[in-house]
């Protein structure tokens, strides 16, 4: 163990340069989204296209309006409204179909008037420019928008426009399915999304996979937006296995701003593993979290542990993969100081992943959001830890004072995880 903690010490330098940015970090987004969210009397759009698709809406602030333009959207573009006849903006007429020509940090006085010349609504108008980021343009009715945000678990059709920080064209076509996700976090007033792509697509620009389903984060719970970000990247330097790829995106749903999204492969899907036969992937949750929809089996702590893989588990398979996990946890209970264990756990998987969670203190350590799974190699099963996800919760915004290691300050009692490493 110790050799291999050694080997790994690079993971240290890696968690000191999170610990910098994290401390010095000014990716701050909460007043730009903090303007937007609801939308304007007016349905006012810019576009320089033919086609609407990845047009940008005006939304509604305490100010006033705002366009909150791509990265790499031309200053140069169409204008249009729908319930005005016209515009008036810093002493300019706008009919809709008139060409404007914008630049960040514009602003002015704008009034809508109807086809007799009566006013019909004014405030100031602002241009933004939402940072050099790829763009996302999700379009889908206005009813199906509300319906998926009514549940977890509504699902829709839409269509997207997927661009360049340079607003180059890369992706267009088909959502087989888009729906809220999320557990506390669902409750927040920006969701998160999953998605369901009727093609699979290189969304990230990796040139390596293509992939059907993907998730959107808002990281609403993290005011730096960062930490999940970051925590992918302590995963990839300490290799640990099916680390996602994810990058920053600019989110606009039927053309109006969302915010700052990280564009995220589904942990569960990475590589195709939830197709590989040879593979059982499990994730621990906290009880109440679960669903009808889910296959789960319940630990002797009673806490649920949801296999994800191989679909359409049978009970019999459900009590088998009970059974091998109990015995794990039997055999490290009555045998701690025995190496024979190493023969049942990964020993690099559960090394680099007690490493990050020393490092990064995510509050949800064994209790939700741990993937494992076990697999078979040369006629040996084994059980793998990885990877890290969800750490919104982590690198000190829920920060929780201890006099010793962190994974030792848990309820060992209860979280399963925890005594693990505690007792490895």
């Amino acid at each position: 163990m110790a050799g291999l903690f050694y080997g790994k010490k690079r993971i240290f330098i890696y968690a000191a340069v999170v610990i910098l940015l994290f401390c010095g970090s000014a990716i701050f987004f909460l007043n730009l989204e903090k303007s937007g969210g609801e939308s304007c009397f007016q349905t006012l759009y810019l576009t320089d296209r033919e086609s609407h698709d990845g047009a940008v809406r005006c939304t509604a602030s305490q100010e006033g309006f705002a366009f909150f333009l791509p990265s790499g959207y031309s200053q140069s573009q169409q204008i249009f409204f729908e319930e005005a006849s016209f515009m008036e903006w810093n002493g300019e007429i706008y009919h809709s179909g008139d060409t404007v020509s914008l630049e960040e940090g514009m602003q002015g006085q704008a009034c809508f008037y109807s086809e007799e010349g009566a006013e019909t609504e004014s405030g100031n108008l602002s241009v933004y420019r939402a940072g050099e980021l790829p763009s996302l343009h999700i379009t889908m009715n206005k009813s199906d928008v509300e319906y998926i945000k009514e549940e977890k678990g509504n699902e829709a059709e839409a269509r997207y426009v997927l661009c360049t920080a340079k607003g180059e064209l890369t992706e267009q076509g088909k959502i087989a399915g888009i729906k809220t996700r999320g557990n506390s976090t669902w409750y927040s007033p920006k969701k998160s999304y999953s998605i369901k792509l009727d093609e699979a697509e290189d969304w990230l620009g990796t040139g390596q996979e293509t992939e059907d389903e993907w998730i959107l984060l808002a990281n609403y719970l993290d005011g730096s937006y960062i930490r999940n970000y970051l925590g992918q990247l302590l995963g990839k330097a300490a290799e640990i296995p099916y680390s996602p790829d994810m990058e920053f995106v600019n989110l606009y749903l039927n053309e109006e701003y969302q915010g700052l999204y990280l564009l995220s492969e589904n942990v569960k899907e990475k590589d195709g593993r939830r197709n590989d036969p040879e593979q059982t992937i499990m994730e621990l949750d906290y009880p109440g979290r679960v669903s009808e929809a889910d296959e789960w089996i319940v630990l002797e702590n009673n806490q649920p542990l949801v296999i994800h893989s191989p679909r359409n588990v049978s009970e019999k398979q459900k009590e088998e993969i009970r059974e091998k996990w109990m015995g794990i946890l039997k055999e490290l209970e009555e045998t701690p100081e025995q190496d024979d264990i190493w023969r049942k756990l990964d020993l690099d998987s559960f090394a680099a992943m007690y490493i990050m969670e020393e490092v990064i203190q995510d509050t949800d350590i064994g209790g939700a959001s741990r993937y494992f799974y076990f697999k078979t190699e040369d006629g040996e099963e084994k059980l793998y830890a990885v990877p890290l996800w969800d750490l919104d919760q982590a690198l000190g915004n829920d920060w929780q004072e201890t006099e010793n290691l962190f994974v030792s300050s848990r309820n060992l009692s209860t979280n399963n995880l925890c005594r693990w490493y505690t007792q490895l």
